[in-house]
């Protein structure tokens, strides 16, 4: 009867702390699985810049050209 009590004391208390752990193991995957979906978010994000200041830079790039071609028609204007 000792024993038994001793035992059945002993496995509560074993599942009580696996049940804690699983329930630890649980929120840490779940934060986990967060914290993925955010890098992922944030890794789009930053595709989207990075393309962003591509086209920027491209058009820039197109405004240097028309206003070079600019300058060089008022030139020829301004040359008559």
């Amino acid at each position: 009867m000792f024993w038994s009590s001793i035992t059945r004391s002993s496995s509560s208390s074993t599942r009580g702390w696996l049940l804690i752990s699983l329930n630890n193991l649980s929120f840490s995957f779940a934060e986990n699985f967060q914290n993925e979906n955010q890098i992922r978010r944030l890794q789009n994000d930053l595709d989207e810049i990075i393309l962003t200041k591509q086209e920027i830079i491209k058009s820039n790039y197109i405004l240097v050209q028309n206003a070079e071609s600019l300058r060089e028609q008022l030139r020829t204007l301004v040359d008559k």
